[in-house]
């Protein structure tokens, strides 16, 4: 359960991030809202992925 409440929480902080400074607009001008998706999702999955195996290597 505590994988999931950390990725939602970066997912979160990413989406903010990205809309709010103007990253997504920069990255997608004409679909913002898509590449804030897009990306909040990457980095949504690379912590879950991160997380996972960094628990799982240091209960071995």
């Amino acid at each position: 359960m505590r994988v999931f409440w950390m990725t939602l929480l970066v997912s979160i902080v990413a989406s903010i991030t990205l809309w709010n400074l103007g990253l997504a607009h920069k990255i997608w001008p004409t679909h913002p809202f898509l590449a804030t998706v897009i990306v909040a999702a990457i980095i949504g999955i690379a912590v879950q992925l991160t997380w996972d195996r960094d628990k799982a290597t240091l209960g071995k």
